[in-house]
Formats: C-alpha cells, sequence, structure tokens
C-alpha cells in the first residue's frame, strides 16, 4: 500500500524529497491493523491486476475491473461473498486517498460491482446446499400480538413488552432492516395529524449512507400509528432524550449486542407474553 501511495507521489516530479516518509505517515494515520489489512488486500488487487491479458494499471482501473475483480475472487473460492468488502475497501481506500477529488473513480464499488457480489451471495448459498431455515413473519400474527398489548399501560411493568411490541410493528410497516431500525433516534420520527415522519441514516456497508426522510399515512394503520405514537411519548416521559435510540431502555447494555439477535430474542419475549 505504501509502494502505491509512493508511485503516485513520484508521478507528479522525477524525484521528490520526503515521498517515502510522507507514505508511512498517511498509513500512520490508520489503526495498525487497518493498515496491515488494507496492505494485504491491496496486494491481492496488484496480484489480480498483474494476471490480466494485457496486465492492468492498479492505480487506472474502472468498475468494469472491479467487476471483475469480484468474479475472480468468485472463482478463486477463496473468499466467501459475505465476507469480500474488506477486499474491495481496501482498493477504494487507496484510490480515495491518491484521487480525491475523484480524478479516477474507485474501481471497487457502483451498481455493477454491488450487482455482482450479491449475486455471488446468492450464488455461493445456493451451492453450499445449506437449507433455508428462514420463517416469515405473518402480519396477522403481529397483529394479534399487537391487540393484546393495545390496551396495556404504558409503565415500568409492561416496558419492555411494549418496547419489543412497538419495535416489530415499526419494523413490519416500514420493512427496515434490524441494525437500521433500532439505530432510530427517538428525534428521527415525528408524527403529525396525517402522516409519520422518519429520517434513516445507519444502513448496512454504508458507513455515511445519505439521510433518507420516509412519509407514511397515518390513515392506512391508524390503531398502530397511534401506538407508537404513545410509545414514543413514553419513552420522552421516562427520561429518554430526542438525541437517544428510540427503542433503549436504560438498564439493558446496548452497544455490545447484535441487532438481529437482539430484535430475534424480543419477537420471543413477545410471543412468551
Amino acid at each position: 500500500l505504501s509502494r502505491a501511495l509512493i508511485r503516485r507521489f513520484d508521478k507528479i516530479g522525477s524525484t521528490i524529497p520526503g515521498s517515502d516518509l510522507a507514505a508511512r505517515l498517511i498509513g500512520d494515520s490508520m489503526a495498525d491493523n487497518s493498515w496491515e489489512g488494507y496492505g494485504s488486500h491491496w496486494d491481492a488487487w496488484v496480484n489480480f491486476c498483474g494476471r490480466a491479458d494485457p496486465p492492468i494499471e492498479p492505480l487506472q482501473a474502472t468498475e468494469i475491473e472491479g467487476t471483475c475483480y469480484v468474479g475472480d475472487i468468485g472463482q478463486r473460492g477463496t473468499v466467501q461473498a459475505a465476507t469480500m468488502q474488506p477486499y474491495l475497501s481496501a482498493v477504494n481506500k487507496v484510490y480515495s486517498l491518491i484521487y480525491p477529488d475523484a480524478e479516477i473513480p474507485p474501481p471497487c464499488k457502483g451498481p455493477m460491482v454491488r450487482a455482482a457480489v450479491n449475486g455471488l451471495i446468492k450464488s455461493q448459498y445456493r451451492e453450499s446446499g445449506k437449507p433455508d431455515t428462514r420463517v416469515y413473519f405473518p402480519a396477522d400474527v403481529a397483529f394479534t400480538m399487537f391487540e393484546h398489548v393495545e390496551h396495556l399501560p404504558f409503565d415500568d411493568a409492561n416496558r419492555h413488552l411494549h418496547r419489543s411490541i412497538a419495535a416489530i410493528l415499526l419494523g413490519l410497516m416500514t420493512a427496515l432492516r434490524s441494525d437500521s431500525l433500532l439505530e432510530v433516534l427517538i428525534s428521527q420520527i415525528q408524527f403529525s395529524d396525517t402522516d409519520i415522519y422518519l429520517t434513516v441514516q445507519k444502513e448496512k456497508g454504508r458507513d455515511t449512507a445519505p439521510v433518507r426522510r420516509l412519509q407514511y399515512s397515518r390513515a392506512a394503520c391508524p390503531r398502530l400509528w397511534d401506538y407508537l405514537e404513545r410509545f414514543v411519548l413514553y419513552q420522552m416521559h421516562t427520561g429518554q432524550k430526542p438525541g437517544k435510540k428510540l427503542f433503549a431502555l436504560r438498564d439493558e447494555n446496548w452497544r455490545n449486542a447484535a441487532k438481529s439477535a437482539m430484535l430475534t430474542g424480543w419477537l420471543h419475549s413477545a410471543m412468551a407474553a
């Protein structure tokens, strides 16, 4: 990775004093494990480029070559598609450092690369022969659970149950992923007389995803939205500030739990109740 940066420096002039140290200083700006990971994954990209006929210039590639890189990794069978992102991120990181103005866009991102990765995930899953154990959660079951808690008071005795049901219902009505759903802040959901507005930022694999403001009609499921509004007001009444997560409770270790496992546990506890 340092060699790639030095090559870029050297292209600016025949000999630039300090180029070696400059490359190392850029590396020092990252955590040691990140720099080492980027380095080994960048080497894999350089190896791929060198095996092409004719060879690809590692610092002059396009999304076509990046998509072919996904295919090459898939053919070699050494990396599972679900864990491929660090290999792609290393290439994109180098390009973002060397071409900060996107003079040459990072080759391992874009719609073709994402489609290839998703296709490889499905292909590897089919080839594994593992049965699909996922079970669809029927909307009528969720509504039955809702009817059992709709008129329960919002108090300490029922707050865990309300929290579980509210998360399940909001996920059902918005189709958000569990990680996006459980990252929603109290301030990111607003209710008017006719509509509900939900701001979503965190999405899987996209730490800096653009903010999306979703709008839902209150008339579609008035009882469900009324219940969720009452839940939000209860959270605020019990001391949860607008900048806090909507579904967090202060007596639980929120940060260290996997979001999908947490939501599954809430579902089981709500069904048991």
